[in-house]
């Protein structure tokens, strides 16, 4: 193990691998070993179980994180593909909270094509989100572009399989009526790879 730790008779503190935080001073070394006089008593503490800086950037920056860019839903609509029993949607792009998405979705007599932006507004155990993007949809009775918002919760079953509830809302644009706001609830199973 590899450590770029210059040791004094100050307090060192280290980060185990078990998530745990020691203080204390250096008092005695082997290969394998310090012994620290800490607040609570004299311990020995093996260098294996220590937390490299190397390990605690990578851990960090979460580039280990393997994203999963691709999720079929299957459901009463969802908030990529919209209108849509069965749909299919891919993460082009994703920074921080911010996801660039395209997805298509069936609900058999009718078809969506859309592209948008998700934000994650809270990130925690149940993620809450908006959903901003453009739609294309074309069914037995012709086919319309459409704006397109929804708002909603999801949360992991699995490492892979999410539930998914919202409220979708299509905005109809026409040329010689009003505007609409077409309000739908959304609930589905999502798997991400």
């Amino acid at each position: 193990v590899l450590f770029s730790i210059i040791f004094s008779k100050d307090t060192n503190k280290f980060n185990l691998k078990s998530g745990e935080r020691i203080s204390g001073t250096i008092s005695g070394e082997t290969d394998s070993t310090y012994t620290l006089d800490t607040a609570f008593g004299t311990i020995t503490l093996n260098k294996a179980n220590i937390q490299t800086d190397e390990e605690l950037i990578y851990l960090k920056s979460e580039d280990h994180k393997t994203e999963n860019n691709q999720y079929v839903s299957v459901g009463f609509l969802d908030h990529k593909t919209g209108n849509s029993l069965v749909g299919y949607a891919r993460t082009l792009k994703k920074v921080d909270k911010h996801e660039l998405f395209v997805g298509v979705g069936t609900l058999v007599a009718m078809n969506t094509l859309s592209a948008g932006w998700k934000y994650y507004l809270l990130d925690s155990p149940i993620h809450l989100y908006s959903v901003v993007s453009i739609q294309g949809i074309a069914g037995m009775g012709g086919g319309f572009i459409s704006p397109f918002l929804s708002v909603g919760a999801e949360k992991s079953i699995t490492d892979k399989l999410y539930i998914n509830l919202g409220l979708n809302t299509v905005i109809r644009v026409y040329k010689n009526r009003p505007n609409e706001l077409v309000p739908f609830p959304n609930v589905n199973l999502n798997w991400r790879f």
